[in-house]
């Protein structure tokens, strides 16, 4: 539980107990770089031993840059330092992350970044997203697929980092539950459920969610695309990731109430991040031309269950491209009214054949106005 409260001290400088603490361990410096003494109490001794193993588990989310150290904090996507060129450069261990923003531009400095830091850890970044909002910078837990901090995830790294093997030790803590499992006297059926229930393999709405796999809402679904209703402009969207490395390729169409084609757009953009991250991309896009088109109510349609339920969720987003939710929370603001709805992928077919045209190897935008791009217009499975 020690390790619960650190992490509250850790995301939370203002609560009571973190100045207690700060007042008489860290005055002049922050719980992150904090150390026992001879004298602490075992309050702090216990913090202090939760705090290696959070550290090792997070990394930050940049908004503004201004709360974390280049050379000492955690904030790569995979939880490390950057790795700086030694030999060519000469820089300060307290360098901030905001020295690489172009805060004007609401992006990297490229040329710095490239400059800083070794080629890999340089690529990196540069592909990770910039709040335009310059929101406040988020330390995000890796254990866990949304980026929030449980007990349960924290007790499964300590124990992957202690003993390496987690099956083995897992298969020991369970043997006792294996026994009282084989030998109910119940259908052997009943048995093997229980086991994949154990294991968490039985492949529930929550279990497939957690996989990355989109599932239906509900029993019935809808087997036909629905016209919006008088005043309302419905944007599907749809992404693909293209066989070359470190590309995404986005895919919008823009209908009224009648059905007519207002507009469609393509983009084809460098990213390292997977599937969800793509599918937010591109849901981004949708509302960007939505504005661009001057729509002031409008139905975002998507069939990424993942990246629907991640954009229209009222919380914070915890996840390493919650910058990119922000500033598109900020945008659907200047909206009368904005939902998004999953649907499944065979209604979001335009969406999906204008996202897979022509692959390009590098970025590229382009928009139709009151059509669809010429390929998509002769495509007679449409």
């Amino acid at each position: 539980m020690l390790a619960k409260q650190s992490w509250r001290m850790m995301q939370d400088k203002t609560t009571l107990c973190y100045q207690v603490l700060k007042a008489k361990y860290f005055p002049d410096g922050d719980i992150m770089g904090a150390n026992t003494r001879t004298n602490a109490s075992m309050l702090w001794r216990g913090v202090i031993a939760s705090l290696s193993i959070l550290k090792m588990g997070s990394t930050w989310r940049i908004g503004s840059g201004w709360d974390v150290k280049i050379w000492r904090d955690n904030w790569l996507p995979s939880g490390a330092i950057p790795q700086s060129q030694m030999a060519l450069v000469h820089h300060n261990l307290d360098d901030r992350v905001s020295d690489l923003i172009d805060e004007a531009k609401g992006c990297w400095k490229e040329v710095a970044v490239r400059h800083s830091l070794c080629a890999e850890d340089a690529e990196l970044i540069l592909h990770i997203p910039i709040s335009r909002s310059c929101s406040i910078d988020r330390l995000i837990w890796l254990g866990t697929n949304n980026g929030k901090f449980t007990i349960k995830s924290a007790y499964k790294y300590a124990w992957q980092l202690s003993f390496g093997s987690e099956h083995h030790n897992h298969d020991q803590v369970l043997l006792p539950v294996w026994k009282a499992v084989w030998f109910l006297n119940v259908p052997p059926k009943i048995k093997h459920v229980l086991w994949r229930i154990i294991w968490e393999i039985l492949p529930s709405h929550d279990i497939l969610l957690s996989k990355g796999i989109d599932v239906e809402l509900g029993c019935v679904a809808e087997t036909v695309w629905t016209l919006p209703s008088e005043g309302v402009v419905k944007i599907n969207v749809d992404a693909s990731i293209p066989r070359q490395a470190g590309m995404v390729s986005l895919g919008v169409v823009l209908r009224d109430g009648n059905g007519r084609v207002l507009g469609a757009g393509k983009k084809t953009m460098s990213s390292q991040g997977g599937i969800t991250h793509a599918e937010i991309l591109t849901i981004c896009f949708g509302v960007q031309l939505g504005k661009e088109f001057g729509c002031s109510s409008i139905i975002v349609e998507s069939n990424s269950l993942n990246a629907v339920q991640v954009v229209a969720s009222s919380n914070e987003c915890y996840l390493t491209y919650g910058a990119l939710i922000e500033d598109l929370k900020e945008r659907i603001r200047l909206f009368g009214s904005c939902s998004f709805k999953y649907i499944h992928r065979n209604l979001n077919n335009i969406a999906h054949r204008i996202a897979n045209l022509s692959p390009t190897l590098s970025p590229w935008e382009g928009v139709w106005v009151d059509t669809l791009p010429s390929a998509i217009c002769t495509d007679p499975t449409l």
